[in-house]
């Protein structure tokens, strides 16, 4: 089982509060469009009704009315082509106001059933909008809505609101009007109307995006003809990561994507996106029909028939294995999608390595071409160890945030001998780890960088636990220990005593430097 499509808002605006009219409107809305879906082969009354009917088609349909305490809620379901597909909505109190929710699932019953993709809202959802009002902290809308200068402090509000459930979508104008539609590279109306109750589509003017990335900051911001996805989720202006949030500048949309093409990409990750998040909905106290039934039940028991009573419990104990069997489905399609994305992972590492590989290859081809390899600079700075690491040896060196803050107050009087180091590690001990010299071979490339360098462990394992926590890194996720050292010197005065302690993982081919120049402490120091 799947999720399609999923939403929750408040029906009408917040100060409409728990509306008779609004509910009875709604409700009707809702129950019409239940209605019309089994008109040609289950009859049900005309007006809203709790009812319970199902045809030999594959259809069934029920629903729980309950005017006096503002609840409704529904199940439509039908089977068609090995796959079941079921939506599920209520209307009920919440915070003193009307909540609606809205779940469509498919459930492939059959192998070989081709799954649904996930899609946009129903047709009620739509006519709830624009009839009743839904709002999501905002009203929603099935056209777009423009921002004004006036209006950015309280967009920038709104992305950050806590009870945001949808995303945001802002379209920004270039500066030039030449480009796309007088400076819209998205045809905004047609998008605001396809993404209406899945998105919140604005509109930022050329000249409002000043004010926009004045408030939120340039990097928050969406500006130059660019399109951004706001996710539903808190977030800090100031602290948190702005590109979570995907922004889709002109130059990207015009050079990878053909005229229509974006706006197709755009609605469907919205839509997989809005299919995929997980909502509690216990935690709005949203039962839906299964669950309603079960305590409508209970409390009508003592003015049923025991064989009413019977009859009804025998049609719930029916619905409830169906739900089980589509939970059960749902965990088996979790699990057939986690074991997806392992293999997924493998591959990608395989093809990283790979790629590794025919790095170091051309590397070798460009040095044989050249006649002699060409060596990185060894006259810098500590300052300059971070960055040149990651210039000449990002592939096969890794220098772990603890190197790097180590290397602020480094003191050993030969910095040049330990970019050497580095080099000696990034060439020759890589080759030496993915077996392309031997032991012996490596330890003359030590000797040739100075015959006072060594490379070496911590012995056994009694002389490993004798080191202490200092010897260990965070890295990967794991508590990693520096089981390698390269070493130059007894004398344990940070001037002249150099050690560089790493390990080198298997999965990443890389030699992580977790400390450097200075000799770590531990008991026996």
């Amino acid at each position: 089982m799947k999720s399609i499509y999923q939403l929750t808002a408040l029906i009408g605006n917040k100060s409409d509060g728990i509306n008779d009219e609004k509910f009875m409107t709604a409700a009707w809305i809702l129950y019409a469009w239940m209605r019309r879906e089994v008109i040609d082969c289950i009859p049900l009354p005309e007006l809203p009704a709790t009812v319970s009917k199902s045809a030999k088609t594959g259809r069934s349909v029920a629903s729980i009315y309950q005017p006096e305490e503002h609840f409704f809620t529904l199940r439509s379901s039908v089977f068609e082509n090995g796959i079941r597909d079921t939506v599920e909505a209520e209307i009920m109190p919440y915070r003193q106001s009307l909540l609606l929710a809205v779940r469509e699932t498919a459930f492939l019953r059959e192998p070989g059933a081709k799954a649904k993709p996930a899609s946009g809202p129903l047709a009620f959802v739509r006519q709830l909008i624009d009839e009743v009002g839904l709002n999501d902290g905002r009203q929603l809308s099935t056209g777009l809505q423009r921002i004004t200068t006036q209006q950015v402090g309280e967009l920038a509000d709104f992305l950050c609101a806590p009870d945001r459930w949808l995303p945001v979508v802002v379209v920004s104008q270039a500066k030039n009007p030449a480009l796309g539609q007088n400076g819209y590279l998205v045809d905004v109306r047609e998008l605001a109307s396809d993404l209406a109750g899945s998105a919140h589509v604005m509109v930022i003017d050329w000249d409002v995006t000043y004010e926009f990335s004045r408030i939120v900051g340039d990097e928050w911001s969406c500006f130059g003809g660019a399109v951004r996805i706001y996710w539903p989720e808190l977030f800090d202006f100031e602290t948190d990561d702005p590109y979570v949030h995907p922004l889709y500048t002109a130059q990207t949309i015009r050079r990878n994507f053909y005229p229509s093409e974006f706006e197709k990409e755009l609605k469907k990750i919205i839509r997989a996106r809005n299919a995929g998040q997980v909502i509690a909905w216990n935690r709005f106290g949203i039962r839906f029909y299964v669950e309603a039934e079960q305590m409508r039940m209970l409390s009508v028991s003592g003015e049923e028939s025991t064989e009413e009573l019977l009859k009804q419990c025998r049609e719930q104990l029916r619905r409830v294995h169906e739900s089980q069997e589509e939970y059960k489905a749902l965990a088996e399609t979790y699990y057939a999608d986690m074991v997806a994305c392992q293999e997924d992972s493998q591959a990608l590492q395989k093809q990283m390595t790979a790629m590794t590989e025919m790095l170091n290859r051309q590397r070798r081809e460009i040095a044989r071409l050249n006649g002699r390899a060409e060596q990185p600079p060894v006259d810098l700075g500590y300052e300059q160890m971070a960055k040149w690491v990651e210039q000449y040896y990002p592939d096969r060196l890794y220098l772990h945030p603890r190197a790097v803050r180590a290397l602020k107050s480094a003191v050993y009087q030969n910095p040049s001998m330990v970019y050497r180091c580095l080099i000696l590690l990034a060439e020759d001990y890589y080759d030496y780890r993915m077996g392309r010299i031997n032991r012996d071979t490596f330890l003359q490339c030590c000797a040739k960088v100075d015959p006072g360098l060594s490379e070496c462990g911590f012995g056994g394992a009694s002389d490993i636990l004798e080191q202490g926590d200092e010897y260990y890194i965070t890295y990967g996720g794991k508590r990693r220990l520096l089981e390698r050292h390269l070493k130059k010197g007894v004398n344990h005065n940070a001037l002249y005593c150099l050690r560089i302690y790493f390990f080198w993982d298997e999965k990443s081919s890389h030699v992580v430097i977790g400390s450097l120049p200075g000799h770590l402490r531990s008991s026996l120091t």
